[in-house]
Protein backbone atom coordinates (compact mmCIF):
# COMPACT_ATOMS: atom_id res chain seq x y z
CA UNK A 1 0.00 0.00 0.00
CA UNK A 2 1.54 3.04 -0.81
CA UNK A 3 0.53 6.73 0.60
CA UNK A 4 -1.58 7.45 -2.50
CA UNK A 5 -3.40 4.12 -2.07
CA UNK A 6 -6.25 4.89 -0.21
CA UNK A 7 -7.05 2.89 2.66
CA UNK A 8 -9.68 0.23 2.44
CA UNK A 9 -11.78 -1.81 5.17
CA UNK A 10 -13.89 -4.87 4.24
CA UNK A 11 -15.57 -6.07 7.49
CA UNK A 12 -18.15 -8.52 6.97
CA UNK A 13 -20.30 -11.08 9.31
CA UNK A 14 -19.14 -14.74 9.26
CA UNK A 15 -20.25 -17.92 10.76
CA UNK A 16 -17.57 -19.84 10.69
CA UNK A 17 -19.63 -22.92 11.08
CA UNK A 18 -21.40 -21.91 7.86
CA UNK A 19 -19.27 -23.37 4.92
CA UNK A 20 -20.97 -21.48 2.30
CA UNK A 21 -20.39 -18.61 4.57
CA UNK A 22 -16.44 -18.66 5.16
CA UNK A 23 -15.98 -19.64 1.29
CA UNK A 24 -18.23 -16.35 -0.05
CA UNK A 25 -15.84 -14.37 2.28
CA UNK A 26 -12.71 -15.50 0.64
CA UNK A 27 -14.43 -14.45 -2.71
CA UNK A 28 -15.39 -11.03 -1.57
CA UNK A 29 -12.21 -10.53 -0.26
CA UNK A 30 -10.60 -11.16 -3.44
CA UNK A 31 -13.05 -9.14 -5.24
CA UNK A 32 -11.83 -6.42 -3.00
CA UNK A 33 -8.40 -6.71 -2.95
CA UNK A 34 -6.90 -9.28 -5.20
CA UNK A 35 -5.50 -11.37 -3.31
CA UNK A 36 -5.39 -12.94 0.67
CA UNK A 37 -1.89 -12.85 2.88
CA UNK A 38 -2.99 -13.73 6.58
CA UNK A 39 -5.83 -15.50 7.98
CA UNK A 40 -6.39 -14.89 11.70
CA UNK A 41 -8.13 -17.36 13.38
CA UNK A 42 -10.03 -16.49 16.19
CA UNK A 43 -13.53 -17.36 16.24
CA UNK A 44 -14.19 -19.08 19.23
CA UNK A 45 -16.72 -19.66 22.33
CA UNK A 46 -15.77 -20.42 25.92
CA UNK A 47 -18.02 -22.83 28.23
CA UNK A 48 -15.55 -23.72 30.93
CA UNK A 49 -16.61 -26.71 32.85
CA UNK A 50 -14.61 -30.32 33.65
CA UNK A 51 -15.01 -32.07 30.71
CA UNK A 52 -17.53 -34.53 32.62
CA UNK A 53 -20.13 -31.97 33.71
CA UNK A 54 -20.14 -30.60 30.37
CA UNK A 55 -23.77 -31.46 28.51
CA UNK A 56 -22.86 -33.20 25.40
CA UNK A 57 -25.39 -30.57 23.00
CA UNK A 58 -23.27 -28.01 24.59
CA UNK A 59 -20.32 -29.40 23.87
CA UNK A 60 -20.64 -30.55 20.19
CA UNK A 61 -21.65 -26.87 19.85
CA UNK A 62 -18.46 -25.75 20.72
CA UNK A 63 -16.83 -28.26 19.40
CA UNK A 64 -18.67 -26.54 15.75
CA UNK A 65 -17.47 -23.07 16.56
CA UNK A 66 -13.81 -23.69 17.83
CA UNK A 67 -12.44 -27.06 16.29
CA UNK A 68 -14.87 -27.48 13.05
CA UNK A 69 -14.91 -24.03 12.23
CA UNK A 70 -11.68 -23.00 12.96
CA UNK A 71 -10.91 -26.52 10.79
CA UNK A 72 -13.53 -24.97 7.71
CA UNK A 73 -11.56 -21.62 7.42
CA UNK A 74 -8.26 -22.71 7.59
CA UNK A 75 -9.31 -25.80 4.38
CA UNK A 76 -10.33 -22.61 2.61
CA UNK A 77 -7.04 -20.62 3.62
CA UNK A 78 -5.04 -23.02 2.69
CA UNK A 79 -6.98 -23.67 -0.38
CA UNK A 80 -6.84 -20.06 -1.31
CA UNK A 81 -3.45 -19.24 -0.90
CA UNK A 82 -2.41 -22.29 -3.24
CA UNK A 83 -4.76 -21.50 -5.70
CA UNK A 84 -6.21 -17.87 -6.01
CA UNK A 85 -3.38 -16.17 -4.63
CA UNK A 86 -0.24 -15.79 -7.36
CA UNK A 87 1.44 -19.15 -7.72
CA UNK A 88 4.16 -18.66 -5.27
CA UNK A 89 3.07 -16.17 -3.03
CA UNK A 90 1.44 -18.51 -0.44
CA UNK A 91 0.28 -16.96 2.98
CA UNK A 92 0.23 -17.49 6.13
CA UNK A 93 -2.77 -19.01 8.61
CA UNK A 94 -2.78 -18.14 12.34
CA UNK A 95 -4.52 -20.22 14.95
CA UNK A 96 -5.20 -18.42 17.80
CA UNK A 97 -4.69 -21.15 20.68
CA UNK A 98 -4.83 -21.22 24.58
CA UNK A 99 -1.22 -21.46 26.80
CA UNK A 100 -3.48 -23.83 29.41
CA UNK A 101 -3.36 -27.13 28.65
CA UNK A 102 -6.97 -27.69 30.12
CA UNK A 103 -8.98 -26.92 27.35
CA UNK A 104 -9.31 -29.96 24.79
CA UNK A 105 -10.48 -28.28 22.01
CA UNK A 106 -7.35 -25.90 21.71
CA UNK A 107 -5.65 -29.39 22.17
CA UNK A 108 -7.60 -30.47 19.39
CA UNK A 109 -7.23 -27.45 17.29
CA UNK A 110 -2.95 -27.81 17.95
CA UNK A 111 -2.73 -31.27 16.67
CA UNK A 112 -5.20 -30.63 13.68
CA UNK A 113 -2.75 -27.54 12.88
CA UNK A 114 0.37 -29.29 13.33
CA UNK A 115 -1.06 -32.09 11.00
CA UNK A 116 -2.62 -29.65 8.15
CA UNK A 117 1.28 -27.95 8.17
CA UNK A 118 3.32 -31.16 7.62
CA UNK A 119 1.09 -32.32 4.51
CA UNK A 120 1.15 -28.84 2.72
CA UNK A 121 3.90 -29.16 0.17
CA UNK A 122 6.62 -26.33 0.88
CA UNK A 123 6.47 -25.12 -2.91
CA UNK A 124 3.26 -23.91 -1.55
CA UNK A 125 4.98 -21.69 0.74
CA UNK A 126 2.24 -21.30 3.66
CA UNK A 127 3.35 -20.90 7.01
CA UNK A 128 1.53 -22.08 9.96
CA UNK A 129 1.25 -20.20 13.53
CA UNK A 130 -0.11 -21.53 16.46
CA UNK A 131 -0.88 -18.61 18.83
CA UNK A 132 -0.37 -19.62 22.55
CA UNK A 133 -1.66 -16.46 24.41
CA UNK A 134 -1.00 -15.71 27.99
CA UNK A 135 -3.97 -14.93 30.59
CA UNK A 136 -6.06 -12.32 28.95
CA UNK A 137 -8.80 -9.92 30.28
CA UNK A 138 -11.63 -10.41 27.94
CA UNK A 139 -15.11 -9.99 28.79
CA UNK A 140 -15.90 -13.66 27.70
CA UNK A 141 -14.17 -14.74 31.45
CA UNK A 142 -17.24 -13.09 32.90
CA UNK A 143 -20.01 -14.30 30.12
CA UNK A 144 -22.63 -16.63 30.94
CA UNK A 145 -20.42 -19.36 29.68
CA UNK A 146 -18.68 -19.43 33.25
CA UNK A 147 -21.65 -19.75 34.74
CA UNK A 148 -22.54 -23.49 35.22
CA UNK A 149 -21.06 -24.67 38.92
CA UNK A 150 -18.16 -26.67 38.06
CA UNK A 151 -18.58 -30.60 39.22
CA UNK A 152 -15.94 -29.79 41.95
CA UNK A 153 -17.15 -26.56 42.81
CA UNK A 154 -17.01 -27.28 46.68
CA UNK A 155 -12.99 -28.50 46.39
CA UNK A 156 -10.55 -26.17 46.60
CA UNK A 157 -7.70 -27.54 44.85
CA UNK A 158 -9.16 -28.74 41.69
CA UNK A 159 -7.93 -26.89 38.41
CA UNK A 160 -11.31 -25.32 37.61
CA UNK A 161 -11.99 -23.81 40.90
CA UNK A 162 -8.42 -22.40 40.99
CA UNK A 163 -9.28 -21.10 37.87
CA UNK A 164 -12.37 -19.37 38.38
CA UNK A 165 -10.54 -18.22 41.10
CA UNK A 166 -7.92 -16.65 39.01
CA UNK A 167 -10.12 -15.26 36.39
CA UNK A 168 -12.50 -13.60 39.12
CA UNK A 169 -8.86 -11.73 40.44
CA UNK A 170 -7.81 -10.79 37.16
CA UNK A 171 -11.51 -9.30 36.76
CA UNK A 172 -11.07 -7.20 39.83
CA UNK A 173 -7.39 -6.21 39.47
CA UNK A 174 -4.78 -5.49 37.05
CA UNK A 175 -2.90 -8.54 38.33
CA UNK A 176 -3.52 -11.94 35.93
CA UNK A 177 -3.19 -15.02 38.02
CA UNK A 178 -1.87 -18.46 36.44
CA UNK A 179 -2.46 -21.67 37.64
CA UNK A 180 0.20 -24.20 37.92
CA UNK A 181 -1.66 -27.84 36.97
CA UNK A 182 -0.24 -31.51 37.73
CA UNK A 183 -2.12 -33.97 35.61
CA UNK A 184 -1.57 -38.54 36.47
CA UNK A 185 -1.29 -38.64 32.91
CA UNK A 186 1.57 -40.44 30.75
CA UNK A 187 2.12 -40.78 27.31
CA UNK A 188 3.26 -43.77 26.42
CA UNK A 189 5.28 -43.98 23.20
CA UNK A 190 6.16 -47.80 22.01
CA UNK A 191 8.94 -48.32 19.29
CA UNK A 192 11.73 -46.62 17.87
CA UNK A 193 10.02 -44.79 15.38
CA UNK A 194 7.96 -43.30 17.20
CA UNK A 195 10.50 -42.17 20.23
CA UNK A 196 12.44 -40.70 17.21
CA UNK A 197 9.22 -38.27 16.60
CA UNK A 198 9.32 -37.78 19.76
CA UNK A 199 12.41 -36.82 20.58
CA UNK A 200 12.42 -34.45 17.21
CA UNK A 201 9.23 -32.53 18.32
CA UNK A 202 10.83 -31.97 21.99
CA UNK A 203 14.13 -30.57 19.77
CA UNK A 204 11.43 -28.57 17.82
CA UNK A 205 9.82 -27.11 20.91
CA UNK A 206 13.25 -26.13 22.67
CA UNK A 207 14.12 -24.14 19.58
CA UNK A 208 10.99 -22.30 19.30
CA UNK A 209 11.43 -21.77 23.48
CA UNK A 210 14.89 -20.28 22.44
CA UNK A 211 13.41 -18.15 19.81
CA UNK A 212 10.53 -17.01 21.70
CA UNK A 213 12.26 -16.08 24.93
CA UNK A 214 14.58 -13.73 22.69
CA UNK A 215 11.71 -12.02 20.98
CA UNK A 216 9.90 -11.91 24.34
CA UNK A 217 13.43 -9.69 25.63
CA UNK A 218 14.37 -7.91 22.86
CA UNK A 219 10.89 -6.59 22.49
Amino acid sequence: MTQSTPRVWLILPLDVTNEAQVKSVFVQAKDTFGHVDVVYNNAAQVFYQELEGIPMDRARALMDVNFWGAGTVSFEAVRFFREENLKGAGGMLVQVSSITGIMAVHLALDSFTEVLAQKVLPACNIRFVNVHPCWTRTPIVSSEMLEPPAVYASEPTAVTTKTRAGWDASMASDALIGVEDGFGLVNMYTGIDSLERVHAKIGRLQGEMMWNTKVHYEY
